[in-house]
């Protein structure tokens, strides 16, 4: 009987043994298995950390790109800045050179003005002149004419008293 019970656990063992090799071979597997997942994780991670790189090393050009815009948009709105208070400037400029163009075409005007009244006074004054001058030839040609009748009227007097002389 102790050798049917020592085969009995013999048997019994051996089961236990049996289920252990397999529990030990599935546990293997698993091993294996979990190696191998644990060796596809660990591709997928240095596949993911490279592509952090090269996704970090395409952020820092980016950045940099970036910073290189917003200097330039910086130096746009300088030369803005500037190019307005030169335009202000310049009209400024060009508003007090308008009020002055204004002022002295008002003043040409106005001188334009006067001239015109002066060449106009001028236009009467000479046709007066003219006018006087014919006025003048005409006394001048009446005082000839008078001079000349009041010589000879001196000429037929002194004849006359020459004559009168000679009856007295």
């Amino acid at each position: 009987m102790l050798n049917n019970k020592l085969l009995d656990y013999k048997k019994r063992i051996e089961g236990v043994e049996l289920d252990l090799n397999n529990e030990i071979q599935t546990l293997h597997s698993q091993m294996d298995q979990h190696k191998e997942d644990n060796m596809q994780l660990q591709t997928a991670l240095e596949e993911r950390d490279q592509a952090l790189e090269e996704m970090e090393c395409e952020l820092t050009a980016k950045i940099a790109e970036l910073d290189e815009a917003d200097r330039k948009i910086q130096q746009l709105k300088i030369s803005m800045s500037e190019s307005a208070e030169v335009f202000q400037s310049t009209r400024a400029q060009v508003d007090e050179w308008t009020t002055r163009y204004q002022q002295i075409s008002n003043a040409f005007k106005e001188q334009k003005i006067q001239l015109d009244e002066k060449m106009c006074m001028h236009s009467e004054l000479e046709d007066k002149i003219a006018t006087l001058k014919a006025d003048n030839n005409d006394l001048a040609k009446q005082v000839e004419a008078a001079e000349a009748k009041s010589s000879l009227s001196a000429k037929k007097t002194s004849s006359l008293g020459q004559e009168n002389a000679g009856f007295c």
